[in-house]
Parts: structure tokens; sequence; C-alpha cells
């Protein structure tokens, strides 16, 4: 696992399609700080399809929430990136200005990406710090 000062720990996630749903994309154990989440379009959805990013905890009384509105991932090609909007809370590409990171708290359960249809594929990364004891997070493959 790659640590980067500043930043944190590295986690690569797996190549997934974006389903009519929430596709779990990385578990959380402990909690902890996200520094940066974003994605890299695999496939491109080649019709309407809007995703979001949000956690899903399984522990306490803790809810799903998506960390951004969603966006349309139609108009990407592959290897465009996306990436959260620290002003908006919204997910935004990477060919449009971001205006710094969007730190997020993440308790234990899980971390997914959500579509609006069963269009085109994506690859998300994360760096997190942990704040309790033993917390970490691991792609699902």
């Amino acid at each position: 696992m790659a640590y980067k000062a500043g930043l944190g720990y590295y986690v690569a996630g797996v190549a997934k399609a974006h389903a009519n749903g929430d596709v779990d994309t990385f578990t959380v154990v402990g909690d902890v700080l996200v520094t940066l989440i974003y994605g890299k379009v695999t496939v491109a959805a080649g019709a309407a399809c809007t995703i979001t990013v949000g956690a899903n905890p399984t522990l306490g009384t803790g809810t799903t929430v998506a960390y951004a509105v969603a966006t349309d991932v139609d108009p990407l090609d592959v290897g465009d990136f996306i990436t959260l909007n620290y002003v908006a809370g919204t997910l935004t590409t990477s060919l449009v200005a971001v205006s710094g990171r969007y730190q997020l708290h993440a308790m234990a359960g899980t971390i997914f990406v959500r579509g609006s249809a069963v269009q085109g594929t994506s690859q998300w990364f994360l760096y997190y710090l942990p704040l309790t004891s033993g917390a970490n997070i691991v792609a699902i493959p």
C-alpha cells in the first residue's frame, strides 16, 4: 500500500460497469478521512448515464449518503477523469477547473458508485488517512 505525504494511503479499485443502482467499490474498516477520490473512464457510456459516489455505513446509526449530486458521464471518452468538485459537491471531469480537494469522512461500510443506467465502466482510486486504530480501505474485486 503506497503512502503519499499530505494525501495518505493509496487504493486503486478495479474497473466496474456502471449499473442502474449501487456498485460497491471499496470496503471501509473503522473511521477514515478520504482525502481524494477520482474515477477514470474505461469504457465510454455511449448513452445517457449519470453517476455519483457515496457511502453506505454498516455500523452505528450512519445512513447511506451520496458524496455528490449525479453527473452525466455520456460525453466522456475513455481515459477521461471524474473528480469531486470541492465547492459545489458535484462530480465533474478533470477537464474542468476543480477548486481543491474534497475531504470526506467515511465510517465502516462501503463506498459505492451509483449509476442511472447500465452504460460504460469506470475505475476508481482514492487516498485516505485512518482516523481510528486499524482503520483502512480495500478495493472490492
